[in-house]
């Protein structure tokens, strides 16, 4: 196929990136930690499934060992221990058209940049939380998995604007799913509950690490669908994703509610790394 891109004449090419074409694709942010990756087995589990849930080839060699090459060579080529990673593994080149060949080989492209400081009143007081209008489709063959066509959530977070810190999103089914960057979960009466993710969603690795660790405390876990109209009732609530790890809410739909005795408990455990053990 003959290909301009960007106004440049490329001539003839046998195929060009299908993340571009399709978001034929999907990606992993990970935190970077004195060049280390944090969380890596967890990383590696949800980027191994959700290739498989694709159907997309796996890069050659172990995985882990790749990912922690990338995080190496990012943070000694960048002098910068302490990053996010962003690693984006696409299925490959192919022709116009949705399909593609068997033999098509993955098209890995790593971005790197300084971890944000985050103020400490985000952790210390929490943060604002609005509900957005903009949904989360539902599509139970993607829902969890990390897929590049994000649109979503780009139109979520154009939305959300600096109204608050975080938008919640629904499905059209009335049920809270995540937020526009984040998962979100709620305390309420000792208990911990966070919104089903089969029909709509996003996984996130943190949201493991925070069912995983509160199972170890002995909490009783709640995964299950909530409503808009819950959301009055819960006493406590916090965000979680990979890159800012656990944050308190301090007003959830403009009602004010208190930093809960469980959050703070797993806001120290990621403070302290303890989470990832």
């Amino acid at each position: 196929m003959w290909v301009i891109d960007n106004q440049d004449y490329l001539g003839k090419l046998d195929g060009w990136n299908r993340s571009a074409q399709f978001a034929d694709g999907l990606f992993e942010t990970m935190r970077i930690h004195d060049g280390k990756i944090l969380g890596l087995p967890q990383h590696v589990a949800r980027l191994s499934n959700d290739l498989a849930r694709l159907n997309i080839q796996p890069p050659a060699g172990d995985l882990s060992d790749l990912l922690s090459s990338y995080a190496h060579t990012m943070a000694d080529m960048s002098h910068v221990a302490d990053g996010v990673m962003k690693v984006i593994i696409s299925r490959g080149d192919s022709e116009r058209g949705y399909g593609y060949h068997d033999e098509i080989k993955p098209h890995i492209t790593v971005f790197y940049n300084q971890a944000a400081q985050l103020p400490d009143s985000v952790y210390t007081k929490g943060v604002d939380v609005v509900l957005l209008q903009t949904q989360c489709a539902i599509q139970p063959q993607l829902a969890g998995i990390k897929h590049l066509n994000r649109l979503e959530n780009v139109l979520a977070k154009k939305e959300l604007g600096t109204q608050a810190f975080e938008g919640l999103m629904q499905n059209h089914l009335g049920l809270i799913i995540e937020g526009a960057m984040s998962n979100v979960f709620f305390e309420h009466q000792g208990q911990l509950i966070t919104p089903k993710l089969t029909l709509s969603g996003v996984a996130g690795v943190m949201r493991q690490h925070v069912l995983a660790f509160a199972d170890k405390l002995g909490v009783k876990i709640e995964i299950r669908d909530i409503s808009i109209d819950e959301l009055a009732g819960f006493e406590h609530g916090f965000l979680s994703n990979s890159v800012m790890g656990i944050v308190p809410v301090k007003s959830l739909m403009q009602r004010d509610v208190k930093i809960g005795k469980l959050t703070m408990q797993l806001l120290k455990a990621w403070q302290s790394g303890v989470i990832y053990e």
